[in-house]
């Protein structure tokens, strides 16, 4: 047995070999899972993953080169 069912939380199981969680999700079909320390954390994910959705506004932010961020920092702060 390599997996233990966690009581009340459907689609999070308790890995034994290693003590973590994997909460796994179906989302047209398609099954995403991913490992956490806590339970906590793998609800957190089934309840609010989703690979389909826009990137973040951080994530976004993220992939801008200086100068963009530079004319953005100068449009701000400079009227």
């Amino acid at each position: 047995m390599k997996y233990k069912k966690v009581p009340g939380h459907v689609g999070i199981r308790k890995v034994l070999a290693n003590g973590k969680y994997e909460a796994i999700k179906k989302i047209k079909g398609q099954t995403f899972s991913k490992t956490f320390v806590s339970v906590r954390e793998a609800i957190q994910w089934r309840n609010t993953y989703n690979p389909f959705e826009r990137k973040s506004e951080i994530e976004r932010a993220s992939s801008i080169t200086f100068a963009e961020l530079w004319k953005r920092y100068e449009e701000i702060h400079f009227p």
